[in-house]
């Protein structure tokens, strides 16, 4: 192992909170005025338990954790212990109590549930250091073995005292393949899934291409064209980021942290822009009329959408507790995008049903009511993958959660590239860069031919 360098130090702590916690290589630095600071987590394999005496190609003995720590302070530390717990009930999730309903616990009543504290409540000496200032301490290798579910466990280090700037380098190996083993296995097979999306989006822009070519050819220029072009590719960038992190990671553990914070911001900026392009078809552009309307209706909800998605993000990487499971969408920033959507799926009806009454094409009647039939659901799925999450095991909760995400938005965006394909309507074939509008938007006569 190379040696431990200021700047490398300071470079490690730099990812570790653009990283987060969710990987087989954590690192980070460690301060507690009351001696209890959580460390890290990872989620380990099931071993089957042989049958018949028969060998398992997998029997656990391939799945470690170490542990390496270094006194960055010039203080002496004694009495260091190193806690492991788990996901059981009366484990982990036992030392979080609810305010108001059952006192805190205390730091040796944590210490005493730990799942390394023998009968009489103490550690086993093996878990015990003293670290002195600038010292370095290396634990032993631990083998894991889980033989009845994939199972998470939780490190902690503490002393019931206090103490500050212990660098830590936690490193946690699963067992299987190469394209499993640095992964727990709520991440597993996430490098796979986000590969396939990845050459899906690449088709999907390369359509969106092919489709803007044809459109220039007559001369054409259409808003929602354009919006739609532009939520496939951020699309596209956000699970390229995310598969170049993972493609990474599954050979380093430790990957691209910063290409996987653009690949969640490029998923938000996707996911924002397919909304304004919904709200500009339910208003009719294009369709009964060439301008936007309602832009201030439009502009309020994306606007409080866009603030909370940066709510989001600044609580994902600075307030995020790093031991909870919490999905991002459980939480306050989280909650308030939901009822936005809801606003949002209501708003949506109510503006494509305002168009009813509106003399236009059946062509274009055709195209309002299957936009509005088939995309109501876009907006609603969001809160249904949040149901949904809540009730999944840990273990499979991020890994589902992220294919039906990304399966939710490849689904959407195909099916608006088929509805929108100028080789099958000439709806979008609007000429001219001018947007041919009258001043209550609505389309003059004289341009109908045109536009429609």
């Amino acid at each position: 192992m190379a040696p431990f360098s200021s700047q490398r130090i300071a470079l490690m702590a730099l990812l570790g909170i653009l990283s987060g916690v969710k990987a087989e290589m954590q690192m980070g630095l460690l301060s507690s005025d009351d001696g209890f600071s959580f460390l890290g987590k990872f989620c380990f394999d099931r071993t089957p338990t042989p049958e018949n005496g028969k060998k398992l190609a997998h029997d656990g003995s391939h799945m470690t954790f170490d542990l390496r720590l270094r006194n960055l302070g010039h203080e002496d530390y004694k009495d260091l212990e190193v806690l492991l717990y788990d996901d059981e009930p009366t484990s982990w999730p036992a030392l979080h109590r609810f305010p108001g309903f059952r006192p805190a616990l205390t730091c040796p009543e944590k210490v005493a549930m730990a799942k390394n504290s023998n009968t009489a409540g103490g550690i086993n000496s093996r878990f015990k250091l003293d670290l002195k200032s600038k010292g370095t301490w290396s634990m032993s290798r631990i083998k894991v073995h889980e033989h009845e579910r994939p199972r998470f466990w939780y490190v902690v280090l503490a002393n019931c005292k206090g103490f500050k700037d212990i660098h830590y380098e936690a490193i946690f190996m699963n067992q299987g393949g190469t394209w499993k083993r640095e992964f727990g296995v709520n991440m597993q097979w996430l490098n796979v899934v986000s590969f396939i999306f990845v050459g899906i989006y690449i088709l999907l822009v390369f359509r969106c291409e092919i489709q803007r070519r044809i459109l220039e050819r007559s001369n054409s220029y259409h808003v929602l064209s354009q919006a739609l072009s532009c939520t496939v590719v951020a699309q596209c960038v956000a699970v390229t980021c995310t598969w170049l992190h993972l493609f990474v990671f599954t050979f380093d553990g430790w990957g691209l942290p910063i290409f996987n914070r653009m690949g969640e911001v490029h998923d938000f900026l996707s996911r924002v822009s397919f909304m304004v392009l919904l709200m500009l078809i339910a208003t009719g552009v294009g369709t009964v009329r060439a301008s936007v309307g309602f832009k201030e209706t439009i502009s309020g909800m994306i606007g409080l959408l866009i603030g909370c998605y940066i709510m989001l993000v600044v609580w994902n990487i600075e307030f995020r507790d790093r031991s909870s499971h919490l999905y991002v969408y459980e939480s306050f920033p989280g909650m308030m995008i939901l009822g936005i959507d809801m606003l949002c799926a209501v708003w949506y009806v109510v503006a494509l049903f305002s168009n009813k009454t509106t003399k236009i094409s059946e062509t274009n009647k055709k195209f309002l009511r299957t936009i509005g039939f088939w995309y109501l659901w876009y907006f609603l799925s969001l809160p249904f993958i949040v149901l949904m999450a809540a009730s999944l095991p840990l273990w499979v909760r991020e890994k589902v959660v992220y294919t039906l995400g990304l399966s939710v938005n490849g689904i959407a965006h195909i099916g608006m590239l088929n509805a929108m394909d100028p080789k099958k309507s000439d709806l979008f074939h609007m000429k001219g860069p001018d947007l041919f509008a009258d001043g209550d938007g609505k389309v003059k006569d004289s341009e109908k031919e045109s536009l429609l």
